[in-house]
C-alpha cells in the first residue's frame, strides 16, 4: 500500500498511538524511474512566477483558478496575486499574512482561500479587496466552493458549512464523523443543480442541499477493514467528477462508482483505492490510484481500458484531461502526458524541482501548474 507523501504526515499521529509507520516507511516502493520515449510534441513555458512560501513538507490545496483573463494563486506565505494569464503580469497582489493551504475557489465576482489556522477569507477577484474573514472551526486543506451565492467549505473536522459569500454569514452546517487516523487532505466539493457533493472522511458521500442544509443522499464507497488504524483508513479525498447525469466517486481502499447525482443510485462500482483523485472525457474516465498508476475506464460500464504502471510511486496528482492527452504531475516536478486512447508516453517537461501536489489547470490556449514552492508556471503546446 503506497501512500506517499500522504503517508508522511501520518507519521506523528502513528507515534501517539503507539503504532509508527516507520517501519512501512522502510520498506516503501522507490519512485518509478523515468523511461525514455520518441515525443510525440513539445511543451514549452509560456511564464513562469515565483509566489514564495514553500510548502514542500506539506500537503496543501494551493492550485490556480483562471476565468481566461486572469490567473488566481495564493501562496503559503499568505499572499494571493491575480496575474495577467497571456503575459503573467501582477494585475494584483494582496498580502493576507494568512498561512494558506487551499484555494483559490473562483465564483462570479469573487475568490476564496482556506488556511492551516480555519481562516476563510474571501477576496474581490476584479479589484484584490478583501470582503470578508472568518474564523472557522478547524483547517481548511480542500479548495472552497463559490457558488450559488454561498461559500462552500470543508474543514477537516468533518464540517461542511455554507456562508454567504456577500458577508460570511452562516446559513447551515453539517458534520460527519471523522476517524482516529485519517490521511491529510480533503476532497474539494461541487454542485449540482441545487445540491452539494462532497466527500468525507469516514467513507462517506454525500449530497447536501445548498438552500437549507439538508442531506438528500449518502453513499458509503469503503467500510473501514482490518486491525490496525492505517488499514482502517477509508478517506474519499478525490474530487467528485460530474459528466452531464454522470457521477463518479472514488475512497481510498474503496471502490470508483458511477452514481446518478440526483438520486445517489449505483450504477457500477470498480474496487480501486485512489486518493489523488480522476477526471473525464466523453467516454473514458481516469484514475491516478494510490500506487500512482494512471488507469482508464470505459465511463458507462466501469470497464478497464488500459493501465500505465510506469510512474508507480511517484505521488502523481489527479489527471487533467489535454486535448488528447491525459496529463499528471509528479514529486520531481514533471508534467507527463499521456495518450487518452492507449496510455502510452507522448511528452514530458519538467516545470521546477520542487513537488506538483495538485492537478494541471487547463486554459483555453495551455495549462497552468503550481508546485509546492510557490511556482506558478503557464505552458502551451510547441
Amino acid at each position: 500500500m503506497q501512500i506517499m507523501f500522504k503517508r508522511l504526515t501520518l507519521i506523528s499521529v502513528c507515534l501517539s498511538l503507539g503504532a509508527c509507520a516507520l517501519s512501512r516507511e522502510e520498506t516503501a516502493e522507490p519512485p518509478a524511474e523515468l523511461v525514455e520515449f520518441s515525443s510525440e510534441f513539445r511543451m514549452e513555458k509560456v511564464w513562469s512566477k515565483g509566489l514564495g512560501g514553500d510548502s514542500s513538507s506539506l500537503r496543501l490545496g494551493l492550485q490556480p483558478a483562471s476565468d481566461n483573463a486572469r490567473v488566481y494563486a495564493g501562496s503559503r506565505n499568505g499572499d494571493v496575486l491575480a496575474l495577467d494569464q497571456a503575459s503573467g503580469n501582477v494585475v494584483w497582489r494582496v498580502k493576507s499574512k494568512l498561512p494558506l493551504a487551499a484555494g483559490p475557489g473562483l465564483g462570479q465576482d469573487v475568490l476564496a482561500l482556506g488556511s492551516s489556522d480555519g481562516d476563510l477569507i474571501v477576496i474581490d477577484k476584479d479589484s484584490g479587496e478583501i470582503r470578508w474573514q472568518k474564523q472557522l472551526s478547524s483547517e481548511i486543506v480542500a479548495t472552497p466552493l463559490v457558488a450559488r451565492g454561498l461559500v462552500i467549505v470543508r474543514t477537516v473536522d468533518g464540517f461542511l458549512r455554507g456562508l454567504s459569500a456577500d458577508d460570511g454569514k452562516e446559513s447551515w452546517q453539517v458534520q460527519f464523523e471523522v476517524p482516529r487516523l485519517s490521511l491529510r487532505g480533503n476532497a474539494a466539493p461541487i454542485m449540482y443543480g441545487t445540491v452539494v457533493i462532497a466527500g468525507f472522511d469516514n467513507g462517506k458521500v454525500a449530497a447536501v442541499s445548498a438552500a437549507n442544509g439538508a442531506i438528500a443522499w449518502q453513499a458509503t464507497l469503503a467500510q473501514p477493514r482490518g486491525r490496525t488504524e492505517l488499514e482502517r483508513l477509508v478517506d474519499v479525498d478525490a474530487r467528485p467528477v460530474q459528466v452531464g447525469e454522470d457521477l463518479y466517486l472514488a475512497g481510498y481502499q474503496g471502490r470508483v462508482v458511477l452514481v446518478r447525482p440526483a438520486s445517489g443510485q449505483l450504477i457500477w462500482s470498480q474496487d480501486m483505492s485512489s486518493f489523488s483523485g480522476m477526471a473525464a472525457d466523453w467516454n473514458r474516465l481516469f484514475v491516478t490510484d494510490e500506487n500512482s498508476e494512471v488507469v482508464a475506464l470505459e465511463r458507462k460500464t466501469g470497464i478497464e481500458v488500459w493501465r500505465n504502471k510506469q510512474l508507480r510511486a511517484r505521488a502523481l496528482t489527479a489527471p487533467a484531461v489535454f486535448g488528447e492527452s491525459v496529463v499528471v504531475g509528479d514529486f520531481e516536478g514533471y508534467l507527463h502526458f499521456l495518450s487518452r486512447e492507449t496510455g502510452e508516453f507522448q511528452a514530458r517537461i519538467r516545470v521546477g524541482k520542487d513537488a506538483i501536489v495538485t492537478p494541471p489547470l487547463i486554459l483555453d490556449a495551455g495549462l497552468a501548474v503550481q508546485t509546492s514552492g510557490g511556482q506558478v508556471t503557464v505552458l502551451r503546446r510547441k
